[in-house]
Parts: structure tokens; sequence; C-alpha cells
């Protein structure tokens, strides 16, 4: 967990390291726009994770199993959703700029790290209910 926080925070920073040399001060309005979209993103996402059923699952060992990997992602989105925050607020501290680079450059690379990542976390979701229910229906046919 300790190396994924780690991991994300260097791409964010990396991420606003060439955002601040693409362009060279964001409009706040941009900033704004995508910390609303995320915002948007890591509900459905947490919804979907928190509602995630397993109780077509017979088998106890997969639905621990995937009970694991629902809470593992849980714990990942949340991070995903708090790491722009904790950006966000250090955005506001004008006086940790560094030539070009200004805090509102790790803010948005830290929103696009974020984005990207649960709307990874959204593509799992789905693929591993289609997956589930796609067993259960093998399993339904073959045994009647």
């Amino acid at each position: 967990m300790i190396r994924t926080i780690a991991y994300r925070i260097i791409l964010s920073l990396l991420v606003g390291v060439f955002i601040a040399f693409a362009i060279n001060t964001p409009r706040e309005s941009i900033s704004d726009t995508l910390f609303t979209v995320l915002g948007i993103v890591y509900s459905i996402v947490m919804s979907l994770l928190i509602t995630f059923s397993t109780t077509n699952i017979k088998n106890t060992q997969y639905r621990k199993k995937i009970k694991v990997l629902i809470r593992e992602k849980i714990r990942f989105t949340t991070v995903d959703f708090f790491l722009p925050v904790l950006f966000y607020t250090l955005s506001c501290l004008d006086s940790l700029s560094l030539y070009r680079i200004k805090p509102i450059h790790f803010f948005i690379g830290s929103i696009v790290i974020s984005l990207s990542s649960l709307i990874r976390v959204f593509f799992y979701i789905r693929k591993l209910n289609d997956d589930i229910e796609e067993k259960i229906f093998e399993e339904q046919r073959t045994n009647p």
C-alpha cells in the first residue's frame, strides 16, 4: 500500500512537471472542472465497489478472494481521491512555487493520475462482474 501511494505521488509530480513546461499556468477553471469530474468518477466507482454483491457465488474460497480484491480496490480508490485533495491543499500555498513549476501543476497532475486509475478500476469491476455472471450462468447450465 505504501509503495502504491509513493508511486502515485511520484507519478503525479512527474506529470505536474510535464504540465508546467507544456502549459505555463493553467486556468483555475480547468483545475476546478477536473476536480469536479474526479469527485463524480470517485462517487460512481465507490458506489460500484460498495454495492458489489457476492451472494450468488457458491464457492467460499472464490467469494473470500473476491471480497479481498474489492476491499483492496476500495482502499486504492480512496487514496486516488485523497491525493488530489492533499495536492489541492498544497496548491493554496504560493510559497512552494519553483521557477515555472507551481503547486497547481502538481494538483492537476495528481488529478490526471487519479482519474486514469479510477477509470481503470471502473472497467476492472465491470469485467469482474461480467466474468462472475458468466461463470454462474455456466454452472447453472451444467447443474440444472
